[in-house]
């Protein structure tokens, strides 16, 4: 069961979505000014404070699908960073050591592509499976009972988007597009965050209409 009611709980879960929104905004000002050294340096940044709120996040609430969600997205982020170092290194390595005979046999051909495929898919699969457990968070936690109004419905619209984003986002002609969506929706589940896990108290409107089904 997950405690998000704790101050501690509720502190933690607003200070993610800043982090959310921070993490989305240095998304777009990288992306235009990506011929600059820093923008992509404060995104880095910006992406490990959101991971490292996440832990805390976690840690508040003792929610296992936000523990998966945490694990997951720090292990693609490493990857991301990493893995290619790694295979780059290994595939030198690779390639010390074949004859070669066995070079253009096509045996170290192939390993090299497993190599480099690996390196690219893992991080991705990493992170769909912590978007996943994001999204199962809220819809198990969000969407019960007292627990939803707007902003749940907002921040259980949104992780599911942000989920669908991610996995256009590496389909050719449509990487655009995802991106775009993934990005948008990270910001707008961070401010619902903020709008109800926040100080100020929660999110204004009517009735949000019945709570969606969980699975």
């Amino acid at each position: 069961m997950s405690n998000i009611n704790s101050g501690q709980a509720r502190m933690s879960l607003a200070e993610m979505g800043e982090k959310m929104k921070g993490m989305a905004t240095w998304f777009w000002v990288t992306a235009f000014l990506s011929f600059l050294i820093f923008p992509p340096i404060v995104f880095l940044i910006k992406y490990f404070g959101y991971i490292s709120k996440l832990g805390k996040v976690k840690d508040a609430t003792g929610d296992p699908d936000l523990e998966r969600s945490y694990k997951m997205e720090l292990g693609s982020l490493l990857l991301q960073i990493f893995g290619p170092i790694i295979a780059i290194a290994v595939i030198f390595s690779m390639l010390s050591g074949f004859s070669i005979d066995l070079f253009l046999s096509g045996a170290g051909f192939t390993y090299i592509v497993i190599l480099l495929v690996l390196a690219v898919s893992l991080p991705f699969i990493l992170k769909i499976m912590a978007l996943s457990s994001l999204r199962d968070w809220a819809s198990n936690t969000l969407g019960r009972g007292g627990n939803y109004d707007y902003a749940s419905q907002e921040i259980i619209k949104g992780t599911k988007s942000m989920k669908t984003g991610a996995i256009l986002s590496v389909i050719p002609l449509l990487n655009i597009i995802g991106t775009i969506i993934y990005y948008v929706k990270m910001k707008k589940v961070g401010k619902a965050l903020i709008n109800k896990f926040g100080t100020t108290g929660g999110y204004q409107g009517g009735s949000p209409g019945p709570a969606p089904a969980r699975y």
